[in-house]
């Protein structure tokens, strides 16, 4: 995956956002296959309780992943 980090607050939320993929080393960014992913976004949520961290993900994917 080619991404990028966008949003990041330390110890409670990080996102990130792809926009391409690797192919032989090279970053393919433009495309069909680029298309797939672009604008696909992942995030991770962190919460504490009690000594206790959950991790909430949520994924934007394509219907093949």
């Amino acid at each position: 995956m080619v991404s990028k980090i966008v949003e990041n607050i330390l110890n409670r939320f990080v996102s990130i956002q792809h926009y391409g993929f690797l192919k032989d080393d090279k970053e393919i960014t433009e495309g069909p296959e680029a298309e797939k992913w672009a604008n696909g976004f992942e995030s991770y949520t962190f919460e504490e309780n009690n000594g206790t961290t959950t991790v909430t993900i949520n994924l934007d994917t394509t219907d093949d992943f």
